[in-house]
């Protein structure tokens, strides 16, 4: 790990990184709003919410929200913390201590947030984080009791603003940061897709001027360029205006007739209410069956097992309209299934709800609770419920599909 961390790559990346601090806080400093006292604020901010916050930067394509929350956690948590740090002066031996143990701590979580098998080092660095930020506002309340004046100053509110001040001078860099890496590794993909220098270069260049900062459908163009490689700087151009258009539509999806099924892209929004999330991603080509178009969530983990159970969807069918709805619940430990099946109702409710406007009848309602495999039209569309064991026979799928009766 320190190995990686001393990385000259990761040297140069945090050189630049403090380098760009030290120049928003020269310009706070010219327009007034910083002086010497900010100094310890500022290397706490740059310890933990900067390192973090570039730790980070592969999350924004993944986060809509990312910048916006970027904001408002720093508002909530960090600046907070850092008044209250501010307001208790601990001797410089303690605070020497304690900074890099709250980063390194910060850092680990980061890094083991949402994979499953760093769950129990995760916890455990959240805990502790948790148990900082109690102590130290148990800690200021004790002294504002005793000395509520000592902390109603001016000096108090800078502290408190300077994190928001830094974080929102910040973001234009980890933006510029994410775009690199983003084209960076395209760049590398790049070179194993295309092997002709010069076919390679002129695919760079049109990515950069046609993508420009939207790299999220950059990555889509490389995924499906993969496949179906272009042949020509034409094809180049060609495909980058397919990605394009293709994102278009989906921002302005059309009314398909129930009749002939569903608009891919309105029915990849059903399951995204309440806790479900289920989005699914973009709808795009079957690598193997031009004709087959589809999209699919990522899975969704049911229950705190370290193999939990698990449910995606999908929806399928041709180039402009989805013509079957599925979710798939993988039961790696039959022994909870019983969640399993409650949860796999309530999506199959809501699925039934948002496509056809009617509520979940009772047979299939008691399918589901009895695993049996059941067929039944539902408004002119045919819903069916399926059950296959593993041939390892330790779990098994529990698949509901929604369909047109003619997918042709």
């Amino acid at each position: 790990m320190l190995k990686y961390t001393l990385h000259k790559r990761f040297v140069k990346l945090f050189i630049v990184v403090f380098v760009y601090i030290f120049a928003m806080v020269v310009a706070l400093r010219f327009a007034g709003v910083w002086d010497a006292s900010q100094f310890k604020n500022t290397i706490l901010w740059s310890l933990t919410v900067a390192c973090v916050s570039v730790f980070r930067v592969n999350k924004i394509d993944k986060d809509q929200d990312y910048f916006k929350n970027a904001v408002f956690d720093n508002l909530k948590i960090v600046a907070i913390i850092e008044f209250i740090v501010a307001f208790h002066n601990f001797s410089i031996i303690t605070e020497l201590a304690i900074v890099p143990v709250i980063f390194s701590v910060a850092v680990f979580k980061e890094f083991t947030d949402g994979k499953r098998e760093h769950s129990i080092v995760n916890a455990i660095a959240s805990w502790i984080l948790f148990g900082f930020g109690l102590f130290l506002v148990g800690n200021a309340a004790f002294r504002l009791a005793g000395d509520f004046w000592g902390f109603a100053k001016p000096e108090t509110l800078n502290n408190f603003t300077l994190p928001i001040t830094l974080t929102i001078l910040f973001l234009p860099f980890i933006f510029s940061l994410a775009l690199f890496v983003r084209y960076e590794l395209a760049f590398v993909r790049l070179g194993i897709i295309f092997k002709e220098n010069e076919r390679r270069r002129y695919a760079k260049r049109a990515a950069v001027i046609l993508f420009n900062v939207r790299t999220n459908l950059l990555m889509r163009w490389l995924r499906d360029i993969r496949a179906r490689t272009p042949s020509s700087n034409m094809e180049i151009r060609a495909s980058i205006a397919r990605t394009k258009e293709l994102a278009e539509r989906e921002k302005h999806p059309k009314q398909i007739p129930l009749e002939k099924g569903w608009s891919p892209f309105l029915a990849g929004e059903f399951l995204v209410e309440r806790d479900l999330r289920l989005r699914t991603g973009d709808y795009h080509q079957d690598f193997d069956d031009d004709d087959q178009w589809f999209a699919s969530s990522p899975y969704k983990e049911i229950g705190e097992a370290l193999f939990a159970n698990n449910l995606a969807y999908y929806v399928e069918g041709d180039e402009h309209i989805a013509r079957r709805l599925k979710l798939v619940a993988n039961v790696n430990d039959p022994e909870t299934a019983l969640e399993t099946r409650q949860y796999l109702e309530e999506v199959v409710c809501l699925l039934i709800r948002c496509a056809l406007s009617c509520g979940l009848p009772e047979a299939l309602s008691q399918a589901i609770k009895s695993e049996t495999s059941i067929e039944l039209e539902i408004e002119g569309k045919i819903a069916r419920l399926q059950k296959e064991s593993w041939p390892s026979e330790r779990g098994y799928n529990l698949i509901f599909v929604l369909e047109s009766r003619n997918l042709h």
